[in-house]
């Protein structure tokens, strides 16, 4: 077993990774997700980003950190989020544009969001070669 990384060190390590999140303090690299699962997200997004944003409820994410515990350590990124106005962090987080993704300079979110957790395919896990060590 690696040792638990805590929040603030999975923030450290997950910027050199395509994708991963914390789970009870151990990293997990993600698969990247197919075309369906894609365009199925894509859909569950618009349309809640359509429904939330004409009633002025909040903001939908997707592949947004959001800090679920830190005892054990848990950082999810769902595929698609709705947070609250309530919740929304004042001022926004700004985004930084690369050739290859958007960033944040924000950080993951401090707690979950109050929907469940849209995570389409599951089965993109697999633990995270680079940070496990020997067994």
């Amino acid at each position: 077993m690696v040792a638990p990384v805590s929040v603030d060190e999975f923030w450290d390590v997950a910027r050199g990774l395509e994708r991963a999140e914390l789970v009870g303090g151990q990293v997990v690299e993600l698969v990247p997700p197919g075309f369906r699962h894609g365009e199925i997200a894509a859909t569950i997004s618009h349309l809640l980003h359509e429904y939330i944003t004409r009633r002025g409820l909040g903001a939908v994410v997707g592949e947004t950190g959001f800090i679920l515990s830190r005892d054990p350590a848990t950082v999810r990124a769902p595929d698609v989020a709705v947070v609250l106005s309530a919740r929304v962090p004042a001022p926004r987080p700004f985004l930084i544009a690369s050739a290859f993704s958007w960033a944040t300079r924000s950080g993951p979110s401090s707690g979950a969001p109050r929907t469940k957790r849209v995570n389409l395919a599951p089965s993109r896990w697999r633990p995270n070669s680079k940070l496990d060590g020997p067994a």
